[in-house]
């Protein structure tokens, strides 16, 4: 109703800009965008302007579904009229350190500063984006401490600063960043606690997390992990005394804290007194603090102290106070199996078993225990009954009974039965590959389609049951399995190299390969910046003598690719540049570090050893070596990955890693220059693997002669032709091409063509 009255002042012409701010701020709340951005043409019409107009709508639009681009596109345009607010130009400079973009988005913290120099946290909340979940605590370090100076860090991260000092080793400035975040806020928990525990608890260096963590006691900023942690530092030196104390207080300030005097108990040297350390287990019974955990640490000791004759009484007495409590007994029979008193072990396994007692942890390990020591009938009468009676599956136990001739007419669960977080399903891939090797493949299909319907996270199933068939030698009904899970796309990537290893078609080789898992976090540029060369055409520059003959003037109107040492190439305008040699880059660090492009791509394993302020994607990069299916080595088959925003596929040769860069950005034309392809060896290198070649002032293998001052360098003739037969396969099959555009080239994969036609 109320929009429909500001319609018709709007109509006639008789709206006041008050009204119009009004009706705006209105269209905004009802979330009617198309309204809202009609009343800012009316404004820019009347020339009255509304603060953030733009940006609020964008935050709107965009800032729910993260696209940080438009969002960036639109608020920018509050940007030219200055209309813009510190809260939007920070929400500006975020966006802008989302995508990467350190350049604009300090372009961005530097406006908010000069509009409004109190707004907190202005560079230290771009540097947590763009560096700190990257861990470069260098360069974190650096941007956020621009907000030092004029007070404007929040607690909250100057404790980030001290706790990226203390992840470098910086003790002194570490405990200085502390110190400053009591001094503006007393009451922050942990300070001392948490930079204490990065710096000497990991190392084990009790003593000094003992005095620095202590530093949060005196004013009760201490939270009750970390007293705990204090008290555990003291039972690990043996401290007694000052154990209890920690656990006592940490107790006062926190009711709920569980086996605190257990934890001690379990941590302090065997040259305690038994007598002492029973009567801390005893002080956590008497005060009702016990769970299952003191209960197992309880019965570890009552067993490893020849005090086993009481296990019976104070088993009852902790079951009758802790409903909860469970594998009390079984925990004391894994010592005892330890000790290799088996009977014994067997008779307090099934005391839990008698009572319910026992968790589904421990009852897999004694049915396994009662397999492994010949009582396979025992074990498969057990393990029937838990199945019979409350549809617990035990994977590990069922794969010890595989021997008893009717293992197979048990069948796990239905799937429906289990929800995609509970334990069991967690464990079902190996009955399945157990299986597999008896029950009817159409049989294992359905059930493992079952599974992948439950719970989507599931991956690899079926290629389980492919390593059991090919550990039987059966390679076609391995093929079957593996085919099951690649067309999916269910398959991790070391199975797709076992796959690639025994299939006789090519096609998985051919058209590349998503890669659904990588051991690394995705790169927020490269998932932005797909297809965002689409349909342009670049140039990809590798280093052979030929370049020293390029006139690179001609390459000007284009994107260029540069690889390792291109950058000694006079003239050269590089905009993507990569490396991924171990070799090249020891060499020639510093030259990485200050090289002057666009944008780098260097692989996830160097970032430690670089810190620039050159914009980088750390790529991942898919194992140099794998296991094939003897256990043996080997170079992983080569393919191309279509989303390197996950990982990258290295093979033979750095050029191999910048054409599926470009395959991803959209390029629908690659030019190649300085792929010589000729290493002074006879064509038949190709066959030879990865051999080290000696470079000479007569028979250069680069076109300067400082990339590998060593002398020598590793080549693989056949990886890389392997990797470039795999690039113009995926590049045709959709509908683009690679030329090789280098002179005396003896690369003849790809079409040849002159420089000089193409420019």
């Amino acid at each position: 109703m109320a929009a429909s009255l500001y319609d018709i002042d709007l109509s006639r012409g008789v709206i006041q800009d008050r009204a119009v701010q009004s009706y705006f701020n209105l269209a905004l709340e009802l979330s009617d965008t198309d309204k809202a951005l009609a009343l800012i043409a009316h404004c820019d019409a009347s020339g009255f302007v509304i603060k953030d107009a733009y940006s609020r709508i964008a935050s709107i639009l965009y800032s729910e579904n993260k696209n940080h681009r438009s969002f960036i596109d639109m608020s920018s345009k509050d940007l030219l009229h200055g209309d813009i607010s510190p809260k939007f130009s920070m929400m500006l400079a975020k966006a802008y350190a989302l995508l990467d973009d350190a350049e604009n988005a300090v372009k961005m913290a530097d406006y908010t500063c000069s509009i409004c120099n109190q707004t907190k946290d202005i560079y230290s909340s771009i540097a947590s984006i763009l560096y700190f979940e990257k861990k470069d605590f260098r360069s974190f370090i650096e941007m956020s401490s621009k907000d030092l100076p004029s007070g404007r860090i929040s607690p909250t991260y100057s404790m980030m600063l001290a706790k990226a000092y203390a992840l470098l080793d910086d003790a002194e400035n570490s405990v200085k960043m502390a110190d400053y975040t009591c001094s503006i806020c007393n009451q922050t928990k942990d300070v001392y606690s948490r930079i204490a525990n990065i710096l000497y608890l990991k190392k084990k260096d009790f003593r000094s997390f003992i005095e620095l963590s202590s530093k949060d006691l005196p004013d009760g900023r201490i939270s009750p992990t970390s007293s705990m942690l204090l008290a555990k530092a003291y039972a690990m030196l043996n401290d007694a005394e000052n154990s209890v104390k920690m656990v006592e207080y940490t107790y006062s300030i926190c009711p709920e804290t569980k086996d605190g005097f257990s934890l001690i108990a379990a941590n302090l040297s065997i040259t305690t007194p038994s007598e002492d350390i029973f009567s801390l287990y005893k002080r956590d019974i008497e005060l009702g603090r016990m769970t299952s955990y003191g209960a197992s640490q309880l019965a570890s000791f009552l067993v490893e102290s020849d005090r086993a004759d009481s296990l019976t009484e104070i088993g009852e007495l902790l079951y009758s106070a802790f409903p909860d409590i469970s594998d009390f007994y079984s925990s004391a029979a894994s010592v005892q199996f330890e000790k290799m008193n088996i009977e014994e072990a067997f008779r307090l396994y099934e005391m839990d078993f008698s009572l319910d007692k026992i968790s589904a942890e421990h009852m897999s390990a004694y049915i396994r225990s009662l397999a492994k020591f010949g009582r396979i009938n025992k074990a498969f009468e057990l393990l029937k009954d838990c199945m019979d009676k409350d549809s617990i599956f035990y994977p590990p136990a069922y794969s010890e009974l595989l021997p008893h001739p009717d293992i197979k007419n048990i069948e796990p669960p239905e799937i429906k039965q289990l929800s995609a977080e509970d334990e069991s399903i967690h464990n079902l891939a190996l009955y399945y590959a157990s299986a597999s090797r008896f029950v009817d493949s159409n049989i294992i299909s359905e059930k493992v389609n079952q599974l992948y319907e439950a719970a989507e996270r599931f991956k690899d199933v079926f290629s389980s049951c492919a390593r059991a068939a090919l550990e039987d030698g059966n390679i076609e009904k391995a093929k079957k399995y593996f085919e099951l899970d690649y067309k999916k796309k269910r398959m991790e990537y070391y199975s797709y190299f076992q796959y690639s290893e025994i299939i006789d078609s090519e096609k998985p080789k051919k058209y590349g390969f998503s890669i659904l898992s990588s051991g690394g976090k995705k790169d927020r540029w490269l998932q932005n910046s797909k297809d965002m060369h689409k349909g342009e055409s670049c140039f990809v520059v590798g280093t052979g003598p030929s370049l020293k003959d390029v006139d690179t003037s001609m390459l000007k109107k284009c994107p260029v690719f540069g690889v390792n040492g291109v950058f000694y190439k006079e003239g050269l305008n590089i905009t993507y540049y990569t490396t991924i040699s171990n070799f090249f880059w020891h060499h020639h660090t510093e030259q990485i570090k200050n090289v002057k492009c666009e944008r780098r791509f260097i692989l996830d394993r160097f970032k430690n050893e670089l810190s620039s302020h050159v914009p980088t994607s750390w790529i991942n990069s898919l194992p140099p070596e794998y296991k094939d299916i003897a256990g043996q080595k080997m170079l992983p088959p080569f393919f191309f990955s279509k989303n390197p925003e996950k990982a990258i596929s290295l093979g033979g040769t750095v050029l191999f890693v910048c054409l599926q860069l470009a395959f991803h950005m959209g390029f629908k034309k690659v030019y190649l220059l300085g792929a010589d392809h000729n290493y002074g060896q006879p064509e038949s290198i190709n066959k030879a693997g990865i051999q080290n070649i000696i470079e000479t002032e007569s028979q250069p293998m680069h076109f300067s002669g400082n990339q590998f001052p060593q002398g020598f360098f590793p080549i693989d003739m056949q990886g890389c032709e392997k990797a470039f037969n795999i690039s113009k396969s995926v590049f045709e099959a959709d509908g683009r091409k690679i030329f090789n555009a280098t002179k005396g080239s003896r690369l003849n994969i790809f079409e040849k063509v002159n420089l000089e036609d193409i420019v």
